[in-house]
């Protein structure tokens, strides 16, 4: 089932004025002057579900060479992967085939959070690791001959981590009910684990 963002938000109890939520391109996150200093929760999502992983191959290829690992949901076993299409089908196992939202997060402070988030290299435990799974999509695919880039959207709020709480469980209960045969699949891609967040 594919998420909107906006009714996400909603869902979980919160009003959405055009001017709560804010958004930008990934690919133009390096200049993150224009995102909210304060605390918030904040969103990566392409446009438009993709029914197969858009991944970048550069950056599988990468992190390949600096030895990459990956840890089994739910333990703390790690695989080093060696060859790229076994790296690819391991985590296309994570995949939500019609679901465009790839990770949800929240922080203290956005800005520094999000500029962490763009500087962190595929693989290292340091900055922003929660989230590295985006670093191997594309920055933009297409779907039918039509443009499907990724986005950055943040939300600022005070309730930083009792909001994340809330719409990570949310997400999650709409997927086991949509496919309640598939509970290996019900996080976002690119969050690697669910840890409740003290609020």
């Amino acid at each position: 089932m594919t998420l909107n963002i906006e009714d996400l938000i909603t869902n979980i109890g919160l009003t959405t004025p055009d001017t709560d939520i804010r958004s930008k391109l990934w690919s133009e996150i390096r200049s993150n002057k224009d995102v909210d200093k304060g605390p918030g929760v904040y969103f990566v999502s392409y446009d438009s579900p993709s029914t197969e992983p858009p991944f970048d191959d550069n950056a599988l290829e990468s992190w390949i060479r600096r030895g990459a690992k990956i840890k089994k949901r739910g333990t703390r076993l790690k695989e080093t992967i060696l060859d790229i299409q076994v790296l690819k089908d391991k985590l296309a196992e994570y995949w939500i085939h019609d679901e465009k939202i790839m990770y949800i997060g929240s922080t203290i402070h956005l800005q520094v959070r999000i500029n962490q988030f763009n500087n962190h290299v595929l693989g290292m435990s340091r900055p922003h690791a929660g989230g590295q799974w985006v670093k191997t999509l594309l920055q933009e695919c297409e779907i039918d001959g039509v443009a499907n880039p990724l986005r950055l959207f943040w939300y600022p709020c005070g309730d930083y981590g009792s909001v994340e709480n809330k719409l990570l469980v949310r997400f999650m209960g709409i997927q086991i009910h949509s496919r309640p045969n598939q509970e290996k699949n019900v996080l976002p891609f690119a969050n690697l684990e669910y840890t409740k967040i003290p609020e």
